[in-house]
């Protein structure tokens, strides 16, 4: 399970797990990159941090959270892979998005998920 986040906080973000995981990915302003949530939780709590140069945001549970979105917002990918794609605004808060359609960008729905916006601990 992975997300594809795009950073519309105005800084440069640093997405890792808590705790010391290996895994971080560095995502510059107006820019997406994919997350493998199994891979930066592997070992560790259901935990996400975000930081930028004046602010730390944690997300406890993120998971579980983004394990329970179902349909439109997940994109089928070879080998029954599935991506969702979200957006991190400069409050930290964390928006689904609806997959690209025909070549476009990821689209913000009419309404979101249950438990999102996703907000920082």
């Amino acid at each position: 399970m992975d997300i594809e986040l795009y950073n519309d906080t105005g800084q440069d973000i640093v997405v890792s797990g808590i705790a010391g995981a290996e895994k971080t990915v560095s995502i510059p302003q107006r820019k997406s990159k994919p997350l493998d949530l199994l891979t930066i939780q592997q070992g560790q709590p259901e935990k996400l941090a975000v930081m930028t140069p004046t602010a730390s945001w944690f997300y406890p549970h993120c998971q579980k959270l983004f394990g329970s979105v179902r349909a439109p917002f997940w994109k089928e990918r070879a080998f029954n892979a599935q991506r969702a794609f979200g957006r991190i605004d400069s409050h930290g808060r964390i928006y689904m998005l609806l997959p690209p359609q025909d070549g476009h960008s990821p689209q913000s729905p009419a309404q979101q998920p249950a438990g999102f916006p996703l907000k920082p601990q």
